[in-house]
């Protein structure tokens, strides 16, 4: 299964906090070496915030060497580091399906199997148990897609634009 990580501040990440995220998103490669991924959240001017999403086909050990991952982490007045290191469990293992995923307000990553997901059913435009439920979670809600997910083992971490929150949600699966 994959690896969440993460970092949050209420004021601005320092540059030892960037590197404690960067340390974590290493040690949770032992989680999934498919892909890497990660979207940060920045404070804009007019407390307006920004977002950035960088992802990678690749343990997260090379993705972090990358001037892209590290440009995004270091923007100035970062408050959050959210990534992802993906087992592949269902689709391919491509960029596309690295996560975070993005579908309308909502960008999010998911550790787990929802196997009420039949890829094949859903069709070519899915690619992934986790992208379907991210689309499901932006178009009909979190109650609707938690039901519609049904059993199995997952946790969901999200960046919900339009409230400008972050939320997490796991079961005891």
């Amino acid at each position: 299964m994959c690896g969440l990580f993460g970092i949050i501040t209420k004021d601005f990440l320092s540059t030892n906090e960037v590197d404690l995220a960067r340390q974590l998103g290493i040690v949770s490669q032992l989680r999934g070496e498919d892909s890497t991924g990660m979207f940060t959240v920045f404070r804009k001017k007019n407390k307006k915030f920004g977002h950035s999403i960088v992802k990678h086909v690749g343990d997260s050990s090379n993705f972090f060497h990358q001037k892209n991952s590290i440009a995004a982490m270091m923007q100035p007045k970062t408050l959050i580091i959210a990534g992802h290191c993906r087992k592949a469990t269902g689709g391919k293992i491509n960029h596309d399906n690295a996560h975070p995923f993005r579908e309308a307000h909502i960008i999010g990553m998911h550790n787990g199997v929802i196997p009420s997901f039949d890829l094949k059913e859903l069709g070519e435009d899915r690619h992934t148990d986790s992208e379907e439920f991210f689309i499901r979670l932006a178009h009909v809600g979190l109650p609707t897609a938690i039901d519609q997910a049904g059993p199995g083992a997952y946790a969901f971490v999200w960046l919900d634009m339009k409230t400008q929150t972050l939320n997490f949600v796991r079961n005891h699966a």
